[in-house]
């Protein structure tokens, strides 16, 4: 007569022998990369989708009358790395909502994200704020792979901080273009507005190029273009990362002494009413690229050569 074993308790054997053992443990069937939309900018997140060489899930959102957010995830998502790409363009506190109901919907018990992926945060304590990672990628490169494909680079070229807080990170776009650095000292009369009071560092003569994290109304450009060009710049050229351009920004830079603005598409880019002087570069491979070495448990840093450090 045997003695029946309790549940639980049965005797395991090895998955490999004793002498084949590995120091993790594979698991089938292995971990799956889901990238989903928000509204923001549908566009963007399909050109992410194309470089990753996957579909977009299939997900259901909509407003009811109320104004209330629905959203249900059409595919499955159990136990998959889920992506979701949401910008923070108008009506930035409608995305917003969605993007945390979203976030709420695919962790079912409990709201929150494990990881926030971002680019040029508008102040980099904004890091601080989580306890989660924070993966912080930059244009910067981007920009400056493009001014110098253009042959703005060298002695005659100077790297404009529209404020002393941004100086850091203009002192590095400066270097990348081989150029000087300048900083422009600047009072907000009211929100939306600047006046620019001082140009410190030496642009007479020179190419100007500004840089900055967002542009909202223009106005920060467009009060530094005319400090630049009383300064003896030759021309101004500005970018930033996030371009908003709400209610006439678009008609109050057309009509500036900035000789260009370029932005990238990680904000939705009206490209009708859109001015030539305006023009938009894609992000969609870097942040493919960004997304793989996350789901790879790779580092971030290293696409950029540690020059996304904020500090």
């Amino acid at each position: 007569m045997s003695e029946a074993t309790l549940p639980g308790l049965e005797t395991v054997e090895p998955v490999l022998p004793m002498t084949e053992r590995t120091p993790w443990i594979e698991r089938g069937p292995q971990k799956r990369l889901m990238l989903f939309s928000g509204r923001s900018n549908a566009e963007l997140a399909e050109q992410i989708s194309e470089k990753l060489g996957v579909q977009l899930g299939e997900i259901k959102l909509k407003t009811f009358a109320n104004g209330e957010t629905y959203v249900r995830y059409l595919d499955s998502i159990r136990g998959a790395d889920v992506f979701i790409v949401q910008s923070g363009n108008q009506p930035v506190n409608d995305h917003l909502v969605e993007l945390l109901i979203m976030i709420q919907a695919a962790k079912l018990e409990s709201a929150g994200a494990d990881r926030v992926v971002t680019m040029d945060l508008h102040a980099g304590q904004i890091q601080g704020f989580f306890t989660i990672p924070v993966d912080h990628m930059t244009a910067l490169q981007l920009f400056a792979q493009y001014y110098r494909d253009k042959g703005l680079q060298g002695e005659g070229i100077v790297a404009v901080s529209p404020d002393p807080g941004r100086a850091k990170m203009a002192r590095r776009f400066g270097q990348m273009l081989e150029g000087d650095l300048a900083i422009l000292n600047k009072t907000r009369p009211s929100h939306d507005e600047a006046s620019v009071t001082e140009v410190i560092g030496q642009v007479e003569g020179k190419v100007a190029i500004m840089s900055d994290d967002m542009i909202v109304t223009g106005g920060t450009l467009i009060a530094g273009a005319d400090a630049l060009l009383e300064a003896g710049a030759t021309d101004v050229y500005a970018c930033a990362t996030h371009g908003l351009f709400p209610g006439n920004a678009f008609e109050k830079i057309a009509g500036s002494k900035l000789k260009q603005v370029t932005v990238t598409n990680t904000v939705p880019i009206d490209p009708v009413n859109r001015p030539n002087k305006i023009d938009v570069l894609p992000v969609s491979s870097l942040l493919a690229e960004t997304i793989l070495n996350v789901f790879a448990d790779d580092s971030v840093s290293a696409i950029f050569a540690g020059e996304n450090q904020l500090f």
